[in-house]
This record gives C-alpha cells, sequence and structure tokens, in this order.
C-alpha cells in the first residue's frame, strides 16, 4: 500500500461498452466478426466505426491515443500547447528531459523552470518533481500535481475540460458527431447494423466480416493464438480448449491452464516463459488474491486468517512483512509459520516487506538494498528454500518514491531499474531461484509509465532465471477505463515479463476513484493476476479499502463484495494452483 503518492482527478467509469472489448495486444483494432456491419466509406472498425482523422482515441489508426493536451487533426497528433519532442506533447518551459529545447536536459537536482534549467522555480509556478508548471493550465498537472487530463482534454482554470467540440458524455471526452453510444446527444446509442454519421444513426447492410481463427482475428482467452491467427498478421486467434481464466492453449485443460512443454518440466517452482507465469507442474497460473497486513496484525491468528481468505475464493495472498528498518523485523521462524498457513489453506503466497515504501520521499523509508540484505540473511534464505513452487518474492513494496524514479525512459533520477537489477542478481546469487515480483516506480503506480514502456528490460536482462513479474499497484490515477486498458495492453506489447496488479481497491478515500471493474474484467480477459488491497486493518482515513469488516469473513464491505462476489472477482475467475490438486 503506499502512503503518498501523486493523484489523479480522473473518475471511476467502467465503460467496457464503450471500448467495445478491444484487446489486442498489438493495438491494431477490433476486427469484425461474422455479421458485423461495414463502416462507411471514412470510417475504419475499431470496435466501432471511427473516423481515425479525428479520433484522439484512434488517431491515424484503431489504438493509436494521442497525448493529453493534443488533438487529432487529418490523422495525426498535434500538440494544442507546447511542442513535439520524439512523437510526445512536451512543454519546453517546464519539462526537465526537454528544458527550452528537446534535447536539453536538467540534471543534478535542478528544474526546469520558464525554459531554463534552475536551482528552484520562478515566483508563481508550482513544483511538480522537476516541473515547474501552472497548474491552471498544465494538461499533466492540471489544478495539482500529477493530475493528468485524458487524451482530448485541456487543463482551463485547473479543471480538465473537452476541447475541439467534444463533450464528456461520462467515458472521457466524445464526438457526438460519429460515437456510436452517444450519437448527436449522450446516452442517444445507435442500433444493431447502424453507425453514427453526422450526429445521425444510419442503417447500413451487413457484410460478410473476418472469422476467428482464419484471419478474422478474434482474441485468444488469455492463452496462446491457435493456427491461422497471429498479432500482426490478422490477430490472434481463439486458443483450442481455453478459457477465459488462465487460458489453456491448445490441448490444455480448460481452467487449469496447458503445459508449454519441456522448458517448464524439471523446475523446482514457479517459472515465466512468452509472458505467463506457470507453476511446478507447468500449468498457467494467475494470481487472484488479496494482501494480508501481517506485520501490523501478526498478534492475530495467522491460520484463521489466511483460511478466511481461502473460503473467498482466493488462490493467493500477498504478506506484508518488514526487514526491522521501520517495523518488526518478521523472522526466519515466523517465515517458516507464514509459508505453513499458506500451503495449509492451498494458498499460493507472495512475500513482501514494506520498509521502503516510498523510498526516499516516505519519511522512515529505506533504499532497497535493505531488502536485498533481509532476503539473502542465512535464516531468511533457508526458511525460503524448497518452497519455490509455493512462493514468489516481492522484493520489496513501491520501493521508490517520485524523487528516485525516472522520469520517462530516458531521463531523470533512475534508481529504480538498477538497484532492482542489483537485487535480482544478489538473491539468485544467494540460491534463491524464486519467481521474483518488481513492484513499479513512483510508488508502484508507474504514472509515468516507464514500466509500462519497457523500462524494466534492464532488470528482465540482469535475470540469469529470467524469472520475473512486474507489478503495477492501480489507485486512483487509475480511474477511468481508459488509463486501465492502455495500461494493460501496452504493457504487454512491450515487455516479455507477465504483469500483475499487486494493490488495487475501489476508491483510496473519499472522492479518489479506482475503476476497480474495469481492472478485473480486462485482467481476467488477459490473464493478468490481480490481487485487492487488503483484508482488514486501514486506518488514516482509508477504512474502505478494508475488504472485511475488522477481519470478520462473514462481514464484506462493498469493496469486499466487488472482489469476492463480482462477475470478474475471486469466486468467478480464481482457479487453485495445481500443486495442491
Amino acid at each position: 500500500m503506499f502512503e503518498r503518492f501523486v493523484e489523479s482527478s480522473l473518475s471511476s467509469r467502467m465503460r467496457a461498452l464503450r471500448l467495445g472489448l478491444c484487446l489486442t495486444v498489438a493495438l491494431d483494432g477490433c476486427a469484425s466478426s461474422p455479421g458485423d456491419a461495414p463502416c462507411p466509406e471514412g470510417r475504419r472498425s475499431c470496435g466501432e466505426c471511427i473516423d481515425v482523422q479525428t479520433d484522439v482515441w484512434n488517431c491515424g489508426s484503431c489504438g493509436s491515443i494521442c497525448d493529453a493536451g493534443a488533438e487529432c487533426r487529418e490523422g495525426a497528433c498535434v500538440c494544442l500547447r507546447g511542442h513535439e519532442c520524439g512523437g510526445s506533447c512536451v512543454d519546453l518551459e517546464s519539462d526537465p528531459s526537454h528544458c527550452g529545447g528537446c534535447d536539453v536536459t536538467c540534471g543534478g537536482g535542478l528544474v526546469c523552470s520558464r525554459s531554463a534549467c534552475k536551482a528552484s522555480c520562478d515566483q508563481g509556478l508550482t513544483r511538480c518533481g522537476a516541473s515547474c508548471v501552472e497548474v491552471a493550465t498544465d494538461p499533466s498537472h492540471c489544478g495539482e500535481c500529477g493530475v493528468v487530463c485524458e487524451p482530448g482534454q485541456l487543463c482551463a482554470s485547473g479543471q480538465c475540460a473537452c476541447s475541439g467540440g467534444r463533450v464528456d458524455c461520462g467515458a472521457g471526452c466524445t464526438d457526438l458527431t460519429m460515437d456510436l453510444l452517444h450519437c448527436g446527444e449522450c446516452g442517444r446509442a445507435c442500433g444493431e447494423g447502424s453507425v453514427c454519421a453526422e450526429g445521425e444513426c444510419v442503417a447500413i447492410s451487413p457484410g460478410a466480416g473476418g472469422a476467428p481463427g482464419a484471419g478474422g482475428g478474434a482474441l485468444s482467452s488469455g492463452g496462446a493464438p491457435a493456427a491461422g491467427g497471429q498479432s500482426g498478421a490478422g490477430g490472434s486467434g481463439a486458443s483450442v480448449g481455453g478459457s477465459v481464466s488462465g487460458g489453456a492453449s491448445a490441448g490444455g485443460a480448460p481452467g487449469s491452464g496447458g503445459a508449454f512443454g519441456s522448458d517448464c518440466e524439471g523446475k523446482e517452482g514457479f517459472s515465466v516463459r512468452n509472458g505467463k507465469l506457470y507453476d511446478k507442474n507447468c500449468r498457467e497460473f494467475v494470481l487472484r488474491g488479496v494482501n494480508y497486513p501481517y506485520t501490523w496484525f501478526s498478534s492475530r491468528s495467522l491460520s484463521a486468517d489466511l483460511a478466511a481468505i481461502a473460503k473467498v475464493g482466493a488462490n493467493s495472498v500477498r504478506v506484508v512483512m518488514a526487514t526491522g528498518a521501520r517495523w518488526t523485523r518478521t523472522s526466519g521462524a515466523e517465515l517458516t509459520s507464514i509459508l505453513a498457513a499458506a500451503k495449509a489453506n492451498k494458498l499460493i503466497v507472495v512475500l513482501e516487506v514494506h520498509d521502503m515504501t516510498g523510498y526516499a520521499e516516505q519519511a522512515g523509508s529505506v533504499p532497497l538494498a535493505e531488502a536485498t540484505s533481509y532476503w539473502t540473511a542465512s535464516e531468511i534464505v533457508s526458511a525460503l528454500l524448497g518452497q519455490e513452487a509455493y512462493a514468489i518474492i516481492n522484493i520489496a513494496n513501491e520501493p521508490n518514491g517520485n524523487d528516485t524514479s525516472p522520469d520517462d525512459l530516458s531521463s531523470g533520477p533512475d534508481i529504480w531499474a538498477p538497484s532492482h537489477a542489483a537485487a535480482v542478481q544478489a538473491l539468485r546469487s544467494a540460491g534463491l531461484h524464486h519467481t521474483l515480483m518488481i513492484d513499479g516506480p513512483h510508488w508502484g503506480q508507474d504514472w509515468r509509465n516507464v514500466m509500462r514502456e519497457g523500462g524494466g528490460k534492464r532488470i528482465w536482462d540482469a535475470d540469469p532465471d529470467k524469472n520475473l513479474i512486474f507489478s503495477v499497484h492501480m489507485y486512483d490515477v487509475y480511474g477511468s477505463a481508459q488509463t486501465v486498458t492502455s495500461y494493460f495492453n501496452r504493457f504487454l506489447e512491450n515487455n516479455e515479463a507477465p504483469l500483475v496488479v499487486g494493490e488495487f481497491a475501489a476508491d483510496h478515500g473519499p472522492g479518489k476513484e479506482v475503476d476497480e471493474g474495469t481492472i478485473m474484467m480486462f485482467a481476467e480477459s488477459l490473464g493478468i493476476g490481480y490481487m485487492g488491497w487488503s483484508w482488514s486493518g486501514n486506518g488514516d482515513g482509508l477504512g474502505s479499502l478494508d475488504i472485511t469488516q475488522e477481519f470478520n469473513v462473514a462481514s464484506l464491505t462493498a469493496w469486499g463484495n466487488t472482489l469476492v462476489h463480482g462477475p470478474f472477482g475471486l469466486m468467478a475467475t480464481s482457479e487453485t494452483c495445481s500443486v495442491f490438486e
């Protein structure tokens, strides 16, 4: 759980219908299915008929999204304020990576203020990281630091507002002249066999469309592409025998994942291949679990609490532990008890230490090296050896705040990647060959999209085992369907390692909404793991993040009911790991 983070004003909106379940990883858009109506001249099928010459969500091609503060004009994203550097809209007056010019970077603790690298911000400007901005007009810091306007929005008087005549109908800025669900006015949806043209629903004749697995490009249910459908060559074909939960490849057992062959055989525990996590039996495993605050409630009956967590359908539990730097050290004996209790309840356990949270912004936080020392201590190594099939090591919780995270893929104080690369190698040298989980930069939220865009490659390359999972924590930075789905799609396109949503909830306090519905739905569709925060015990006005009331499994909170009983919740989607069969 992060304790301080860059907030977003994005409101919670689960809009699967608006996005049309267009989940192709390569972001090539959704191909038509049999019987779909063709689009009229000048439009392209991107889940609905879109004018890619003007649509900010599909500019020039399906899934090509313009930055905040940009418009789509003649199929190209055009910056409405600022300049373009490397294909992205930047503000040369405040961007520390492009301060006064595309190739000018502020270093040494300097900030970018009015197009110059300086020791401090000019009067009247607000410091946001290494940028000095006018929060009244900056689309990346609208009203306050970290509030990012959606594509097609400008920041006016500290509020994100639609531009170019678009209207917000509850799912982001939309063009009423062509939106199938908001044709001419918000909420006016066109019927089957119709498109929206100039704000009017127009009936058109159906066409043939493409067939899944035969070049039509239907989405695979979390598994491997079947013959006849590969990304970039007609889309992914549906896998034979696969299911939404786990997605077996051809020949695999539904719901339990398919074996990927000899590459998995002989492994002592979990392993990673082709962006998927596999258990010791070579079955794909998708984490569906909750976070448990052991460090702060170690006097409770761990066995009873884990039994209750298993009862609500979880197949895994992420356990908060400590190195002793901030909270009482979790000893080797305690670790052995945690492992035993998890195994007794058929739960895969994700072990994390929390002392590094938000380093170095959070008072009392310690660097990642402290976590490395903990995991490589002899008593901890002894407790972990032989548990590779039952435990995943999350090296540290959110170990990089904004001041120790990179501004983008090429600039900023990047302690995140090199420190994790060193930690991975240290754990491997200590004989720990478990799957390792890496939390994203920027308080785990990766709100600068560094990890999403492949910034963790240095960590992946440093691992001789190639046995890593990357974890993003989705709180109110992910308050809209668009931010969730674009993150998932872009991560899968740019990374070899699997992704898990290591923490998320329905909100992060009053007025700080999270689009938990989209997170769960799209995670299930893409075979991405998720782990809800947290079982109970949240304080400081964050009681809404509790899954149970006072640790009582018979008294689920509103968030708990969604996580457990929702259509894409634990009860509906979780599969027990095959090592317990």
